[in-house]
């Protein structure tokens, strides 16, 4: 018996139904969440010096650790490093 795979698009003016997405196979339902992410991160931009320093304490705070002077410096690097250091 011959299965042929089916060529997977996204379509953000129509995206698959929960039906559809529990019909997909493993691999056609991870190609599919490759392209929607694909055309999801066209619309992002890294996070600016101030939210990168902000969420690296956060997560400190939340994983109940100490925010040190090498996480602040750590997380302005980051910053740095995509083009929103000062």
């Amino acid at each position: 018996m011959l299965k042929f795979n089916k060529m997977i698009t996204y379509n953000p003016n129509s995206e698959l139904t929960a039906n559809e997405l529990n019909a997909l196979d493993e691999k056609e339902f991870f190609q599919y969440l490759d392209l929607k992410a694909k055309y999801l991160k066209q619309f992002t931009k890294p996070l600016s010096e101030h939210h990168t320093k902000h969420y690296s304490a956060m997560d400190a705070a939340i994983s109940g650790r100490e925010y040190t002077e090498e996480h602040y410096k750590k997380a302005k690097q980051i910053a740095k490093e995509n083009n929103y250091g000062n």
